[in-house]
């Protein structure tokens, strides 16, 4: 048992991380054409069905960065030539493959709370599509940021994907939308602001 005391709302602020854009490792010619997924390889995380998803529709190439410590993710789908694992990287690595992607895919099974991925996807103005549960439907903007499925409708992912193109008019207005929301400055007045508020 745990003697909590309830916070009133009027006394709680939300000040978002930020990524700096622009930081990011030189990887050379990077092919293109490829949606991302960046993170924990867990089951939460929806890895499982996108995994699945991609098995069955050959079309379609992603790219998976982060851990797979017990590797049985990795052996049980490296047959499929359009799934390439890349394992653990570093941030500015992740960052460069996050530029070229046509899209960041965050498939969550569970309620992400302004997943840095999201924040940093956003930086470097790709897209992100994830399902319409949790914070995704106030960050992505359908066709504008991203796209948005029905949570559970992986069928309806794939028509997303088949059919999503990343255009140099989205990039732009991804950045803007992120400077204005997530940028470095935003966070610094909003932490200034909450110190002079005290």
């Amino acid at each position: 048992y745990l003697n909590r005391e309830v916070v009133s709302q009027k006394k709680t602020i939300v000040i978002p991380s930020f990524a700096v854009p622009g930081i990011m490792s030189d990887m050379g010619t990077i092919k293109r054409g490829y949606f991302l997924y960046a993170g924990q390889l867990i089951p939460e995380k929806g890895i499982d069905q996108l995994l699945k998803l991609f098995s069955k529709n050959p079309s379609l190439n992603l790219i998976v960065i982060g851990h797979d410590p017990s590797r049985l993710l990795a052996n049980k789908y490296r047959k499929y030539n359009n799934i390439e694992f890349k394992g653990f990287m570093k941030k500015d690595e992740v960052l460069a493959y996050m530029k070229y992607a046509k899209a960041t895919i965050m498939p969550s099974l569970w309620y992400d709370v302004l997943p840095n991925v999201l924040i940093e996807s956003f930086s470097v103005g790709t897209p992100v599509i994830a399902p319409n549960i949790g914070v995704f439907p106030e960050q992505i903007e359908n066709g504008k940021t991203g796209m948005l499925f029905k949570y559970g409708g992986w069928s309806k992912l794939g028509n997303i994907l088949m059919k999503f193109k990343k255009d140099k008019t989205m990039v732009k207005y991804i950045l803007r939308r992120h400077d204005e929301k997530f940028g470095s400055n935003k966070f610094y007045l909003s932490l200034i602001s909450l110190y002079q508020s005290l």
